[in-house]
């Protein structure tokens, strides 16, 4: 069996050729346009042609936001504002040829395939957290993911971590993102265009510890609050 699978990311739609057992035969992507649901399905449909002369039986999507997972719905969908409400299943598999396609939260999707082939394979619980352009979370018992009455069973970013310097609003676990680190340690040594200068500035010697330290700091807080949280949902849903 050969499937596509493929992963909408706030910066990045990621997708790969995969057989039966896990293996990607090939890879590849494409950039994300938050703002035009036309540009994201039109993108999803020239990686779908691009392999359907392969004997293509289905296409895995992994997205942001919360999921109705049997119906194929984003009633939420992180950064990718324009796919808020999309049904996924239904009009991809439309414009695809009628191909089943089956959609799941970027964080679940992740820790699933932990748990099915990847650090997690040996042991029944585990929890999971993917850092890009936000931060997302699940939490696996018994080889399945906790979703949660309200599908939030696991998700990370919303843990407030402190008071922000700056208002009245508290800072959220995914205000430490792999962009979100980058910008944060940008400000406080004065440059906002790290992102583009951090290999440069590296090679210059520039001591950014402490800077990095302090960021750091407040993300292992973040973190011990998610493993906070996962172990209380495990011993809920174990009751």
């Amino acid at each position: 069996m050969i499937a596509i699978g493929i992963d909408i990311g706030g910066t990045f739609i990621k997708y790969g050729l995969m057989d039966n057992d896990g293996n990607v035969l090939e890879k590849g992507k494409i950039p994300t346009n938050q703002e035009d649901k036309e540009v994201i399905m039109s993108g999803l449909q020239s990686i779908y042609a691009k392999y359907k002369d392969q004997g293509i039986l289905g296409i895995a999507m992994s997205v942001p936001g919360l999921i109705d997972v049997e119906h194929g719905i984003m009633i939420t969908s992180g950064a990718c504002k324009a796919l808020m409400g999309c049904h996924m299943a239904e009009e991809l598999s439309a414009a695809c040829d009628g191909i089943k396609v089956s959609v799941e939260n970027d964080g679940k999707a992740a820790a699933l395939a932990e748990a099915w082939m990847g650090a997690a394979k040996d042991v029944p619980n585990c929890c999971v957290l993917g850092f890009g352009t936000g931060i997302a979370g699940a939490a696996i018992l018994n080889k399945k993911a906790l979703r949660g009455p309200r599908l939030i069973a696991g998700e990370a970013s919303n843990f407030p971590v402190h008071g922000s310097r700056t208002s009245d609003k508290p800072i959220k676990f995914a205000h430490y993102s792999t962009i979100g680190v980058v910008k944060e340690v940008g400000a406080m040594v004065g440059d906002p265009e790290l992102k583009k200068r951090i290999n440069l500035l590296l090679d210059e010697g520039i001591n950014l510890y402490k800077a990095v330290n302090a960021v750091m700091q407040e993300f292992i807080l973040g973190l011990t609050n998610s493993t906070s949280t996962y172990l209380k949902e495990r011993t809920n849903d174990m009751e």
